[in-house]
């Protein structure tokens, strides 16, 4: 049996994923949270926006499931995972300081200690949702939702590493 409702699961994984990233890029920038101070809400805003996009990749495995929308499906994944790469390139690239404990002078130099963790935060929605597509096209959606979902965790939790392995922080201390 097939997964029916695939074009409203779509539309819930594009709105997930487009509110997450609106949680992360515009909501920091505004004036009128005042609840907590910035340090406090920038660590909110990313689990936020992580809990927010956690079902994205059940929802689009359940998509990818149905013949009749499973080019759009594919479409989506792979667009949605090289925005998420795109966009964590543009976080991370101003914050490297050193790679291999010499100065970064020019955002290229930062380019190849990012790039690891931007390609691991853009796998964690199409290899998640790629798994959820086999479970639900095998008739087991809510096994498909489940699965996109921890796969996601897990990913998630993998790019947590390679950034702290890319970017350690007191990798370049002198020694005492």
């Amino acid at each position: 049996m097939r997964p029916r409702g695939s074009s409203g699961a779509l539309t819930a994984a594009a709105a997930l994923i487009l509110l997450s990233v609106a949680v992360l890029v515009v909501v920091p920038t505004t004036d009128r949270i005042q609840l907590v101070n910035p340090l406090e809400w920038a660590g909110a805003n990313w689990l936020l926006a992580a809990a927010l996009s956690l079902p994205a990749p059940g929802l689009l495995g359940v998509g990818w499931a149905d013949p009749r929308s499973r080019r759009l499906a594919r479409w989506l994944a792979g667009t949605f995972s090289a925005g998420i790469a795109i966009l964590v390139l543009a976080w991370i690239i101003p914050g490297v300081a050193q790679v291999d404990c010499r100065p970064v002078t020019t955002p290229l130099a930062a380019l190849p200690a990012s790039l690891p963790v931007a390609v691991m935060a853009g796998l964690s929605l199409g290899v998640p949702a790629a798994i959820a597509a086999r479970l639900a096209g095998r008739g087991r959606v809510a096994a498909a939702m489940l699965a996109g979902s921890m796969g996601a965790v897990v990913a998630m939790g993998l790019t947590a590493v390679a950034f702290i392995v890319v970017n350690p922080p007191l990798g370049c201390a002198p020694p005492v």
